[in-house]
């Protein structure tokens, strides 16, 4: 909730739906995902987040506002083979349809410590997933505060030690030439635009020009 360029940006309405909603209902049309987990600060702005997972009946922890990858990770405990995904809760327009093949990606490359669609696909349809034994590793090595805030930045700087695999977009994606990140109040603004009269729970990101 404290974003400094669009405060309270998560639970801003989209045609009357919370964005955090949005995203945790998109993406529920996976066939390959299982538990959504929503992690938060202890902030007491964020209990209004804390609430939306009440409503919505989806896993919430909430740790250390600052120390972002140590939250991921204890919000992710169980099995080492279990893959996580992480999506952050500005991209509405994220969804079962367009991260089932980046899962299936990740089933045929199994020794890769992380699969991601940075940069190839547009911002805002941004997926990271790693296995959890690779998020406990990193958790116990990283050190820098600049790792512990942005969970991925020890895999990708040390790409001889991590196998990483980046997805090239698909054609229908790339033809799209727009971003769906909610990053601003302009940003809102151009979502909506070209949302036109989609509902924005089943638009498909291909279909927003």
């Amino acid at each position: 909730m404290g974003s400094d360029r669009f405060p309270g940006k998560v639970l801003t309405p989209i045609d009357g739906t919370p964005v955090l909603k949005l995203v945790a209902r998109r993406l529920s049309t996976s066939k390959k995902l299982g538990n959504i987990i929503i992690a938060t600060s202890e902030l007491q702005q964020d209990d209004a987040i804390e609430q939306i997972c009440v409503e919505e009946d989806i896993k919430c922890y909430r740790g250390s506002e600052k120390d972002v990858l140590g939250r991921y990770a204890l919000a992710a405990e169980g099995p080492l083979d279990r893959r996580i995904v992480r999506v952050t809760a500005d991209c509405p327009f994220v969804s079962g349809e367009t991260l089932d093949p980046v899962l299936e990606q990740c089933e045929l490359n199994p020794d890769c410590a992380l699969v991601t669609t940075k940069p190839g696909y547009p911002r805002g349809i941004d997926y990271e997933i790693v296995p959890f034994s690779i998020l406990s590793e990193i958790n116990k090595r990283a050190t820098e505060p600049s790792d512990r805030e942005h969970i991925f930045n020890f895999i990708y700087g040390k790409p001889d030690e991590f196998k990483i695999l980046r997805l090239p977009c698909p054609e229908t994606l790339a033809m799209v030439n727009r971003e769906f990140l909610l990053d601003t109040p302009e940003d809102l603004s151009s979502i909506e635009k070209a949302l036109g009269s989609r509902s924005p729970l089943y638009a498909r990101a291909e279909d927003m020009k």
